[in-house]
């Protein structure tokens, strides 16, 4: 199965503090490509499942706090899960915003204001 990672997908992009007088950027070989730490094509495969995964599962936690009535509906519930997602180091902050609106997509709501 292949997995197609959506243009829109914020990556976590590493910075490097290198020694010496001279500009220097950290690059990692894999199979004779060279890529910025944390932008190998598996880094980046692993990073979009888990924010993919989590969307899935915030989705079903926004749907629960709707049902419950613990919110008002899909603004407030992905407001809450936002707030949520901010007090984490699970992912950075572009891809917690990315979570937050395709949690909208996928359940079909507006995205909220972030």
């Amino acid at each position: 199965m292949s997995i197609t990672i959506p243009t829109d997908f914020p990556f976590n992009i590493y910075q490097s503090s290198l020694a010496g007088a001279q500009p220097k950027i950290a690059l990692v070989e894999v199979d004779g490509k060279y890529y910025q730490e944390g932008n190998t094509p598996d880094q980046k495969l692993e990073q979009y499942v888990m924010c993919e995964d989590l969307a899935h599962q915030s989705l079903a936690y926004c749907l629960r706090k709707i049902k419950d009535g613990t919110v008002a509906g899909p603004n407030a519930a992905m407001l809450r899960l936002y707030s949520g997602l901010q007090s984490k180091n699970w992912c950075t902050q572009q891809q917690k915003v990315w979570i937050v609106n395709r949690v909208a997509v996928l359940g079909n709501w507006p995205k909220p204001q972030l």
